[in-house]
Order: structure tokens, then sequence, then C-alpha cells
């Protein structure tokens, strides 16, 4: 599975464009990265998540301008016995599956910190 995501002028360009014209420019701009098979998927699956109500536009959650620096400790800070963990968390790569697994892994190491 691949996963690609636009956003910006690049977001905003395609989407004037059909279906047809959307799919050609994302495999077209994937191909070159990664060579000719990549042109040809199994399956290709589009998902407009600015129009998603309850993501309010991406696969993750958005927070409020200034909260992550004001408040990101908080948001890791075990709470008795609860550990939080998840890629909103992390302090790298936040949102992606990279920064899911080392929240993951320090909320593990918290855990057996505390044992």
């Amino acid at each position: 599975m691949l996963a690609s995501f636009t956003f910006g002028l690049v977001a905003k360009r395609l989407a004037v464009l059909d279906e047809a014209a959307r799919r050609r420019a994302v495999l077209d701009a994937i191909s070159a990265r990664l060579g000719r098979r990549a042109a040809a998927p199994d399956a290709f699956i589009e998902t407009s998540w600015w129009s998603e109500p309850w993501t309010r536009g991406c696969s993750m959650a958005h927070l409020p301008i200034g909260a992550i620096t004001r408040y990101g400790a908080l948001m890791r800070q075990p709470f008795e016995r609860i550990h939080w963990a998840g890629t909103e968390t992390s302090t790298m790569s936040h949102g992606s599956i990279d920064g899911a697994v080392r929240s993951g892994e320090r909320a593990a190491a918290e855990i057996l910190d505390r044992s």
C-alpha cells in the first residue's frame, strides 16, 4: 500500500481537474519518483479529506494554532496509570506512522520505567 497526499497550491490545482486527470497527475508524480510500475496500481482510492466533516482536512486530528507548542507536553503526560500514545502526541514526525511508532515506544518506555 502506498499513500500520497497533496496540499496547498498543488491540492488547489488538482481539485479543479476531473477524476481521470487527477488520477493521471498523481500517478505521473509517483511513477516519476518510483518508476514505471508505479503508474499502474492494482487499485486507486481517492479521498477528499477537506470535505470529511470529522477530520476537518486530513487523516489525523487537527489542533488549533499553538496548541502543540503550548500544551504538547501535557498531551504526553501520564495520568495515573494511563499513558497517552498516538501520532498526535509525537515530538517528531507528527501525523505520520513514524510519529505513531515513536509515540508508542515512548509510552512503553514510560510504563517500563515505572515498573
